[in-house]
């Protein structure tokens, strides 16, 4: 493929060279629409009104802390053609987020899930509540 394009799509990586992006730590997130179409709402008198499909985004964004335990919301806001979002990763497993003194379990391993926990979530995984 590198000889078809010749690497003409090929930018340089924002990633920290040598760091594990599966360690604990916050994570700066923004995704951004393809052609960076306005399709998430508009801004009106300094106020994001959220299209239908901005509201999913919501939605969705939200639920990934539900669905991902090891996820941690922290600070997003949505705009008309991206969404940021701060968040935080803890590689361990909480047995009660709402306990002041969450208990660890058990050190995340990556070899619990095929693929990476990120990317896929785990179907078994039940809603947990935020801290």
């Amino acid at each position: 493929m590198n000889e078809k394009y010749l690497n003409k799509y090929r930018i340089d990586s924002a990633r920290r060279p040598g760091w594990d992006y599966s360690s604990s730590g916050y994570y700066f997130i923004t995704i951004v629409t393809k052609n960076r179409e306005f399709l998430f709402g508009e801004i009106l008198g300094g106020i994001m009104m959220l299209s239908d499909m901005g509201r999913i985004v919501e939605e969705e964004w939200k639920r990934s802390f539900e669905i991902r335990r090891e996820l941690i919301i922290d600070e997003f806001v949505i705009m008309p053609n991206h969404i940021h979002g701060i968040v935080y990763v803890d590689d361990t497993i909480r047995i009660d987020r709402d306990d002041e003194k969450s208990v660890v379990v058990e050190m995340y391993n990556q070899t619990h899930n095929e693929t990476h926990s990120r990317a896929s979530p785990n179907a078994n995984a039940s809603p947990t509540s935020q801290e």
